[in-house]
């Protein structure tokens, strides 16, 4: 059985018409013998009428973040505790569309190892060389210019028995959070702590992003706000799934930003 966990948290419209159009995309491709989909949330009335197993984290919002530190930990704190509490399970960021074939991609993926979005960078903090630390699990680590990697987290797969790989991507994560980082690497701290973790512990990570679009661009995200905002229906438990689907066709995207920039200069 594969878990599919989402995870919402704060009051964010733009962020919940998100979660709600992935969860319809991914529901066509779902098999209930094989599947099941969870959604972590410190609003579990929201989601109350919804076919989904929802787990409260309510109160745990400061703890998962390091205390407000870095709110992208709370992604890896909610892997680790879907991997003890469900089992196998497949972290999907809700900036996200799911295309036929992703649960049998990810099944093969994680017959062999993990998996995540798709590989970004070889030495991805530079500024990390020569860094060391003790992890519970690998013990010592090194950052390796040579051989450190960062892999996209818009998705992260892994099996029960990567739970201790999760942990030593927290402790990671933790150490990191105390030193110097350049500003454009300071948001993927998640994303180098969990490559890092599954490279030490020499778990293979397989790429998914023919199946999976993660639309984290800032310029697709502000038009998904406003196409979503459109298309989907005006009752949050009406889980029909719309009958125009969320693209990036360039000529939308561009459309939609002269139009936002015609409205600004009406309402000077």
């Amino acid at each position: 059985m594969i878990h599919f966990v989402y995870l919402h948290y704060g009051p964010s419209e733009n962020l919940r018409r998100e979660l709600k159009y992935s969860f319809l995309t991914l529901r066509r491709f779902l098999d209930p013998a094989q599947h099941r989909v969870a959604i972590y949330t410190d609003t579990p009335d929201l989601f109350a009428a919804w076919p989904v197993a929802i787990v409260s984290i309510a109160g745990k919002l400061n703890d998962y973040s390091a205390a407000g530190r870095f709110n992208h930990r709370i992604k890896l704190a909610v892997l680790g505790d879907a991997l003890s509490r469900l089992g196998d399970t497949v972290l999907l960021d809700s900036d996200s569309i799911i295309f036929a074939g992703f649960p049998a991609s990810v099944a093969d993926n994680l017959r062999h190892g993990a998996v995540m979005n798709r590989f970004e960078a070889r030495n991805p903090a530079p500024e990390f060389a020569g860094f060391e630390t003790t992890l519970p699990h690998a013990g010592r680590y090194r950052y390796d210019p040579e051989r450190s990697v960062m892999f996209n987290s818009g998705i992260i797969g892994a099996t029960a028995a990567h739970a201790p790989v999760v942990e030593d991507a927290l402790a990671l994560v933790d150490t990191i959070l105390a030193r110097p980082i350049a500003r454009e690497t300071a948001n993927r701290r998640e994303q180098i702590a969990m490559s890092e973790a599954f490279r030490v512990h020499g778990v293979a990570v397989g790429e998914i992003y023919d199946t999976f679009l993660h639309y984290w661009k800032r310029s697709w995200k502000r038009y998904a706000d406003w196409r979503l905002s459109r298309i989907l229906p005006a009752d949050w438990n009406d889980l029909t799934e719309p009958d125009v689907a969320l693209t990036f066709k360039p000529a939308g995207i561009r459309f939609y930003a002269i139009r936002q920039s015609l409205k600004k200069r009406v309402s000077r």
